[in-house]
């Protein structure tokens, strides 16, 4: 049956302008441009794996649940009512390059945060779950030195000595500008150096400050200098660029004097894939961010052209709300300014902000695990900011299960003593939740057309040069359909008609009710000839045994309510 069950179909009556073109073809194909804008896909290259049964597991015990928080992804353009692109459709556009072995360049997404992903490990297991599905672009921004004695050296040299580190996560002001990282690594010795293991890379480039100690950097290739800076003492952040050599094996990068200061070095390999730029300053919150110097940040920034940026702050806003060393108009304020400080370069990334995990007294308390009394405050208003800076969002107090779910990660080992800092698989835990989100999202979104091609799409099919929305809204045909069970032509059809009665504001009061024959008849109408039905079914409207698929369905509702069906 072409219907699973019984069909109404009412079919407005009124006056209805007839499209220019009389080709039934012509109009089937601005509907199926129509259609695709509304389509939630069901093709290969948006396919996703889940969650490992450990990992699953795992989160069910924390979280309550499986993960099942979704990103926020608020609509920035619309054609008439329908929307023509979200805050995340630039990061899934560059996937799809991806997919599709259209990408020039890897795709970047760029992370800035505190102490929570600042040792890497969440940021690791998002960069692995992206490396998995679209290939490993490469590594991220690399530091010279750890930021402190201690952590792992997952972004660093394998080995480094002589440098002093520095970052923006200090509450006094530094002496020298810090870049994109947050961090500087300044030579405390003529001869200081950091050693990196070379994995295939082809090329690379070493950010450094042209201060007034013009104390020069080398960097050396398997014992063979390969580049070196020329400072000037011009006070400006400096890209050198070098190739690297087909087998090389390590670099080094060699003060040849005290008081040189590089701001990170950046390896690029061939292959394209997805590269997270890991940019976690522990102490830090938005406005000790804004502290960095512009001007190098926004050129660091811009050199990488991430497609997806990620702020993911918020813990230390709500202590120091709390210990009243701010206040929450000052926090607004901060995070507004550095979410249009990540997002306006170039590459005119999507941009993503991630809330605050669950956060308690800490071990000082009376109550050690109570909650931080700021903390939901805050997360509103990340939430607020987020999607009125056209950022989407995602709430990761409610993906890890809410109230208590610090104290559950605690309760098996995975919190550290100071009941602050998730540790090994709770991080590995807040990591995949985070992927998780990015991939649901991404597999979930529609396939949007350019949006001036369905606002053509649009006037096609209404036939008013004088605009869509008005032309709809007079030629708008109002449809319901009640049956027992779907199929996915009627779904479609109902999705469809969902947003074509968004976009028309009024509608005809006669209504006439269709049997479902006669509701088929009306589609079959449309192609009236062979070369039309070849139209239909090169377009996937059918299915291989001649079913109407849910982008018929799709199609039908744009068609119906521009008028094109009598």
């Amino acid at each position: 049956m072409w219907w699973r069950g019984a069909v109404l179909v009412a079919v407005a009556l009124g006056s209805a302008t007839a499209p220019s073109s009389s080709d039934p073809a012509a109009r089937v194909q601005s509907a199926d441009v129509i259609a695709r804008s509304w389509e939630v896909p069901a093709w290969r290259s948006r396919t996703r794996t889940g969650l490992s049964p450990k990992t699953r597991a795992l989160a069910q015990r924390i979280c309550g649940s499986a993960p099942r928080v979704e990103i926020e992804n608020p609509c920035l353009r619309r054609v008439g009512r329908s929307c023509a692109a979200t805050a995340m459709d630039p990061f899934f556009t560059a996937l799809d390059g991806l997919a599709k072995v259209e990408a020039q360049r890897p795709v970047v997404i760029a992370a800035f945060g505190n102490s929570l992903i600042a040792g890497d490990r969440i940021v690791d297991r998002i960069r692995a779950r992206f490396g998995e599905r679209f290939g490993d672009g490469g590594r991220s921004v690399l530091l010279i030195d750890r930021q402190a004695s201690y952590g792992p050296r997952s972004r660093t040299g394998i080995r480094s000595s002589g440098w002093e580190p520095r970052t923006l996560g200090e509450l006094a002001p530094l002496p020298h500008p810090v870049g994109l990282s947050g961090v500087y690594h300044r030579a405390e010795r003529k001869g200081a150096r950091a050693r990196f293991r070379l994995r295939g890379e082809h090329s690379g480039t070493l950010w450094w400050w042209d201060g007034p100690s013009r104390a020069p950097i080398s960097v050396h290739i398997d014992g063979r200098m390969v580049a070196r800076t020329e400072p000037q003492g011009s006070g400006a952040g400096v890209a050198t660029r070098f190739r690297i050599p087909p087998r090389a094996r390590t670099l080094e990068v060699v003060a040849e004097k005290k008081g040189a200061l590089t701001h990170g070095l950046v390896l690029e390999q061939r292959s394209f894939g997805v590269v997270v730029d890991s940019f976690g300053v522990p102490s830090a919150d938005a406005t000790l961010w804004l502290r960095a110097d512009e001007t190098i940040f926004s050129e660091q920034l811009a050199e990488r052209a991430p497609r997806l940026v990620m702020v993911v702050l918020g813990g230390n806003e709500a202590k120091r709300l709390q210990w009243h060393r701010t206040h929450l108009s000052r926090v607004e304020k901060s995070l507004r300014a550095f979410i249009r400080r990540v997002t306006d370069v170039p590459s005119a990334p999507a941009c993503l902000v991630v809330g605050p995990i669950d956060a308690v007294l800490g071990p000082d308390a009376e109550d050690p695990f109570e909650e931080r009394p700021w903390l939901r405050r805050v997360n509103a208003l990340e939430r607020k900011v987020a999607l009125s800076e056209g950022c989407a969002w995602f709430d990761f107090y409610e993906a890890m299960g809410g109230r208590g779910a610090l104290h559950r990660l605690y309760g098996l080992g995975l919190v550290h003593d100071d009941l602050v800092h998730p540790r090994g698989r709770g991080l590995d835990l807040l990591g995949e939740l985070v992927a998780d989100a990015l991939l649901r999202a991404y597999a979930r979104a529609p396939l949007r057309g350019d949006e001036s091609e369905v606002a053509a799409a649009w006037r096609a099919l209404v036939a008013a040069p004088g605009g869509v929305e008005g032309s709809a809204r007079t030629t708008a045909r109002r449809i319901r359909v009640a049956l027992e069970r779907r199929d996915e032509f009627v779904d479609g059809l109902l999705r469809g008609l969902a947003e074509a009665e968004a976009l028309a504001s009024s509608w005809d009061r006669d209504v006439v009710l269709l049997d479902d024959a006669e509701a088929r008849a009306a589609v079959e109408a449309l192609f009236e000839d062979a070369a039309t039905r070849a139209v239909l079914d090169a377009r996937g409207w059918r299915d291989p045994d001649g079913e109407l698929t849910r982008r018929a369905g799709l199609g039908l509702a744009a068609l119906l309510a521009a008028g094109a069906v009598e």
